[in-house]
């Protein structure tokens, strides 16, 4: 092949941690260097999709992502098995592959209509999560090459529709987003490129076309919330650089003037169609959000981009200029401009008209007539409040906002954000910090400045418009300024015996590490402050647990779990011998570390530092094993349940072991299985009786065994068949230490009833099953607790 695609966010997406970059991997590079420069291939790599939001991870103001930088040297390059559970930038060589950024074709959620700024008359912005689809952010910095469009691209994804019997024609559409789509995108565009350049005697190294693709490429600027420029590259423009290959075009020429209508259908409007008929543009619809998506009017053509080209979109008498070849336009303003009424309840249409001039000179023109739909003027949901992208920090901030035409508004209110959870629809930790009831249709409110005491970071405001429903409309994002995005510390270097880095291992035998730090380029900073997380992972499976990251404070915002540490440091820089025991950490969990500037007396100057992982082990199984099962006994007698396995990944065995969580250390073995068929469970223990709960059960038949330890020595006490194919499959279990019992949760075998099964912890006897199912019950109980 020409081209190869590697749509590959490198790293750790899915548990809320920047995904990296494949350059970042040492191997990777040397096989993509070896493709590109030996083989002559032109590689496109995806420059990752930053933190996902479907983890709790808040947005910090630099948009979600971890930049990617062009090492000065290879002696300078960072590598992915240090900085992947961290969120310092990367810095890689340069391995000759085209690295692709994305963009959003369609925002309206950075620079809404509303808003009337410059801004909001422009489409594209880089991706990130306040803008476009906000699940996502692409990959920024130095080493990013290009860019192409990364949310909601309508594209056709293969579906089997029975398993084991795939078809060609088992494909179903799909939004897809992230640089995994605008990856592929631009190595369809070097395709095209290098066809051309080999069919006029030309043909482009690998090199050459993504210089090609840069210098034709359309610059891409930063959402004014963002707190620094976001280097994506510029956006590939096919049709620029295939005539930059063909050579200057005396006339230019207008092959199709496009029209794309965004029509809004979930997350608040952070989900979007483009789909659009020009002669049946939907107004009304389902939701009636056709009524307030804008409509982008582009152009294709030869010859229509270069110097002293200017271009213009006419409706009836109204003339709107524009700097590049495209307009944006709302249908209200589209109707105001053909001088037609908006509301109506029959088809409107009327022409518009692109021109391409040069001087006062038309050079190119292209006429398409316009057919809407009916609509009386209403739709589902409230625009964002109009709100500045950018505040002081300590200062109040006024809104405005606009419910006419909205439908089914009940007692509303205008609801402020958390930080760095700015949006209900794509953060699951959304949580309202103000809220004041609109009493108009439209209006203002001012937002006191101890609403945003969190300090700076990313924050949403929206409106809550149905109070009985609970119904919200699309969130705005802004920004509480600090001091600028250049004014951080660098992550700090953390050392457990070892090479400092961005991520290390310690354990409760050996938890000593050593933290450096250097505040030396953040202005007025005297001293630093160490700053540890909340412990993770979360039930949301999030491991970078600070709400407020790049913050300009302490994470403490009075409801979720704050940090855990804060230890002021005597210098601006230094390094510093730490104890995590002494510092009070939980072991078994992970951490995220920080470091802060501070002035004179103690106060915190900028923002934050880029985060490092620390992970701090209790006691590791030792071999292979893996823990399967726990039971945790403060007082001693605390059992866990593990497994070990073989070369090829499967189960080897099994066993009881006795642990004391004090030290970490393992003791007595309770009991083994090395047949690899059955497994260990724990479901807990009797202080008062020392005695311990175990079920041993078959992964491949039916028995299963409860059984009963001695806590100390470890004896079996009692072992009680279950069989699941007659009696029932056993799910889960509590000891309930009050009353000296067992409660197990089975489905009965046959009817799949919901059974709870006590057992008399002293004697091992089991008592009369109880049936918990009731007349209306449907599936089954998985889990159970006990109130002691």
């Amino acid at each position: 092949p020409d081209v190869i695609t590697a749509s590959i966010g490198y790293g750790f997406d899915s548990e809320g941690f920047p995904g990296r970059y494949l350059e970042d991997d040492p191997v990777s590079r040397t096989i993509v260097a070896g493709i590109v420069q030996e083989y002559g291939i032109t590689v496109c790599i995806s420059a990752n999709d930053g933190t996902r939001m479907f983890t709790p991870a808040a947005v910090g103001p630099d948009g979600g992502s971890a930049a990617t930088d062009l090492a000065r040297s290879a002696a300078d390059a960072t590598s992915v098995a240090d900085d992947g559970m961290s969120t310092t930038p990367s810095e890689v060589p340069d391995s000759g592959a085209i690295a692709v950024g994305g963009t959003t074709l369609d925002d309206v959620i950075a620079a809404p209509p509303q808003d009337g700024s410059p801004l909001s008359a422009n489409p594209t912005f880089a991706e990130t999560r306040i803008s476009g689809g906000t699940s996502f952010s692409s990959g920024f910095g130095s080493r990013v090459d290009v860019s192409a469009p990364s949310d909601n691209v309508a594209v056709i994804a293969h579906h089997c529709l029975t398993r084991g019997n795939c078809q060609p024609t088992d494909a179903v559409p799909v939004l897809e987003g992230g640089t995994s789509a605008s990856a592929p995108m631009t190595a369809a565009a070097v395709a095209d490129a290098l066809q051309v350049a080999r069919l006029i005697g030309h043909p482009l190294s690998a090199a050459g076309v993504r210089a090609l693709l840069e210098r034709t490429g359309r610059q891409v600027p930063t959402q004014p919330q963002i707190d620094q420029p976001l280097h994506v590259g510029p956006q590939i423009d096919v049709g620029a650089a295939v005539d930059a290959l063909l050579g200057p075009r005396s006339q230019p020429v207008i092959a199709r003037l496009s029209v794309a209508h965004r029509l809004a259908i979930g997350n608040l409007g952070a989900t979007f169609e483009e789909a659009t008929d020009p002669a049946a543009i939907v107004l009304a619809g389902q939701t009636g959000e056709g009524l307030e998506g804008p409509i982008t009017f582009g152009v294709d053509g030869t010859g229509i981009d270069g110097p002293g080209l200017s271009y213009a979109l006419t409706v009836g008498s109204t003339t709107v200029t524009a700097a590049l070849p495209y307009a944006r336009l709302t249908p209200r303003q589209l109707f105001a401009a053909a001088g037609q009424p908006l509301i109506s309840a029959s088809t409107r249409s009327f022409p518009v008209t692109f021109q391409v001039s040069r001087g006062r000179r038309v050079v190119a023109s292209a006429t398409r007539q316009l057919t809407f739909g009916p609509t009386d003027g209403t739709h589902a949901m409230a625009p964002a409040p109009v709100v500045p992208p950018v505040v002081a920090a300590g200062a109040p901030v006024t809104v405005s906002y606009d419910l006419a035409g909205v439908r089914g508004v009940n007692q509303p209110e205008l609801l402020v954000s958390s930080i760095g959870h700015w949006s209900p629809a794509t953060a699951p930790l959304f949580r309202a910090v103000y809220a004041v009831p609109l009493t108009a249709t439209t209006g203002t409110v001012t937002i006191p400045a101890q609403v945003l005491a969190a300090g700076g970071g990313i924050y949403g405001v929206g409106i809550e418009q149905n109070a009985h429903f609970r119904t919200a409309g699309a969130f705005a994002p802004f920004r509480v300024a600090t001091a600028a995005g250049a004014a951080r510390p660098g992550a700090p270097l953390l050392a457990a015996g070892g090479q400092p880095g961005h991520d290390i291992t310690i354990t409760r035998k050996q938890p000593q590490f050593t933290v450096g730090w250097n505040t030396d380029g953040v202005r007025g900073a005297t001293g630093a402050m160490l700053e540890i997380s909340a412990p993770g992972p979360t039930v949301y499976n999030l491991f970078n647990t600070f709400t407020n990251p790049n913050g300009s404070g302490h994470d403490s915002n009075g409801v979720d779990t704050g940090s855990t540490v804060y230890v002021p440091l005597p210098a601006r820089s230094g390094r510093l011998s730490v104890d995590a025991l002494k510092l009070g950490l939980a072991t078994s969990l992970n951490y995220s570390v920080r470091i802060l500037a501070t002035t004179g007396g103690g106060s915190i100057s900028g923002q934050a530092s880029p985060t490092s992982f620390l992970e701090f082990d209790d006691g590791l199984l030792p071999g292979d094993a893996t823990l399967n099962d726990f039971s945790i006994v403060p007082g001693g007698g605390s059992v866990v349940a593990s497994n070990s396995h073989n070369p090829d990944g499967s189960l080897a065995g099994s066993s009881l072991q006795a642990y004391d969580p004090a030290t970490g250390q393992y003791g007595t073995t309770f009991a083994t299985d090395a047949t690899g068929q059955n497994a260990y469970y724990l479901y807990g223990a009797d202080p008062g009786l020392g005695r311990t709960l175990a079920l041993e059960k078959s992964l491949r038949g039916p028995d299963q065994d409860v059984q009963i330890y001695d806590s100390a020595s470890g004896q079996r006490l009692a072992d009680q068949p279950v069989d699941a194919a007659t009696q029932y499959s056993l799910v889960g279990g509590r000891v309930d230490p009050v009353r000296h019992r067992a409660v197990l949760l089975g489905h009965a075998a046959g009817t799949q009833a919901d059974t709870l099964l006590t057992l008399d912890v002293g004697t091992g006897a089991f008592g009369a099953p109880l049936g918990i199912d009731t007349g209306t019950s449907k599936g089954n109980y998985t889990a159970l607790d006990t109130d002691n």
